[in-house]
């Protein structure tokens, strides 16, 4: 058991996991689809949780030099050339920059990657050199 969570998913993570944006989407019936789909949403930054009770989950934030530490936020783009940019940030650092909601404003994968890359994002050719998506298969 357990639950894959993406936060805050906005049009185009909808989009690359193939949902619809305005009407429910149930979960499939067939493990090997709903496996892939799970896939799909590690590679748009889902993180794992036990239950639902855990990821309903905040912890408090920690204090460190006097400014609030919380956790560490991914963003992930897919470009349609291939590769992957990947972004991570502290949550109240990011929050402070604008992060998620300029990466949220993206019209597409597109525009999503190039956001990443001037937030200061890494790229990478191949999927399997970086440590977030080496294992993920779709």
């Amino acid at each position: 058991g357990g639950i894959y969570l993406l936060r805050d998913a906005g049009p185009v993570d909808l989009e690359f996991l193939s949902l619809d944006r305005f009407h429910e989407t149930l979960r499939s019936d067939e493990p090997t689809e709903e496996d892939t789909f799970c896939q799909r949403m590690r590679g748009m930054g889902a993180q794992w949780f036990e239950n639902e009770t855990e990821a309903d989950k905040r912890p408090p934030p920690k204090v460190r030099d006097g400014k609030r530490v919380g956790r560490m936020e991914v963003w992930m783009g897919w470009p349609e050339s291939g590769g992957i940019w990947v972004l991570e940030a502290e949550e109240y650092e990011g929050a402070r920059r604008g992060v998620g909601g300029r990466i949220r404003n993206a019209k597409s994968m597109e525009e999503r990657c190039s956001f990443i890359e001037m937030l200061g994002g890494v790229f990478f050719r191949d999927r399997k050199d970086c440590q977030l998506t080496r294992d993920i298969v779709f």
